[in-house]
């Protein structure tokens, strides 16, 4: 019964609601200044992840040139032809997501 009549006369410290409203704004800044730059790293990934699968792609197709002779077809361009893609994925060189995802990357960005 003490214990209660003591916790009554005593008063909690706690957070107002105008404290809390300025920690969550300034939360929100911070994520306003910080998220393009995420986004832009992620962009910078995404292209590195396509330069990288070109170039195993490329590759894949010239250990096929040289296991299945010289009447596999020559590399015209930077970018493999539709028919040469086939013939990797037939011949299981690259896998399924292999080919498709290699079939959405603009041949601007294969060096």
């Amino acid at each position: 019964m003490k214990l209660l009549e003591k916790l009554k006369g005593k008063r909690t410290k706690a957070f107002t609601l105008l404290e809390t409203l300025i920690v969550i704004i300034l939360i929100a800044a911070l994520i306003l200044l910080f998220s393009p730059k995420l986004i832009e790293q992620k962009d910078v990934a995404l292209k590195k992840s396509d330069k990288a699968l070109a170039l195993v792609v490329r590759e894949q197709y010239e250990l096929y040139q040289m296991e299945k002779g010289s009447s596999a077809g020559k590399v015209t361009g930077k970018k493999l032809s539709q028919a040469q893609i086939d013939a990797l994925f037939n011949e299981h060189y690259i896998s399924q997501k292999q080919k498709e995802q290699y079939e959405k990357i603009p041949e601007s960005e294969i060096d």
